[in-house]
């Protein structure tokens, strides 16, 4: 009788542990360095976002950014793709825009003569070191 009380016990024990959480569930850690990219926080807004149009044989991108643990300035890319980061040799233009005090910026592309279709994006440093990215938009043709 004690051995099967012992069994139980030991049963009833191991089932409760396997119902814990294990911490690699509750708890990351990484340790090192690398390079990606990771969007906006979820469940907040974008910081920075992005809308094309086409002004003549030039790309027009504007959009909102974010203040105060922003950096003052975007990065803007076009690229023939729509793959970020953009692949070698489909670059179509970039630039810096500076952000505004309204946290809104706007950069034009040089002329990219006529025919082409690009996407475009915007990048925005964080004072954390972080990167926020705005979604692909386009494409649009010039």
């Amino acid at each position: 009788m004690a051995l099967t009380v012992r069994l139980a016990a030991a049963g009833l024990a191991a089932l409760a542990l396997a119902a814990l959480p294990s911490p690699a569930h509750a708890y990351w850690r990484c340790a090192g360095t690398g390079a990606g990219e990771v969007a906006t926080r979820a469940g907040s807004p974008a910081a920075v976002t992005a809308t094309l149009a086409v002004n003549k044989k030039t790309v027009v991108v504007s959009g909102a950014a974010g203040r105060g643990a922003y950096a003052t300035s975007v990065t803007v890319t076009l690229c023939r793709s729509a793959v970020r980061p953009c692949p070698a040799g489909q670059q179509a233009a970039a630039g810096t825009a500076t952000v505004a005090a309204t946290g809104t910026y706007t950069w034009t592309s040089p002329s990219l003569g006529n025919g082409s279709t690009v996407y475009g994006w915007a990048t925005q440093a964080e004072t954390s070191g972080w990167t926020d990215y705005s979604a692909v938009a386009g494409p649009v043709t010039v």
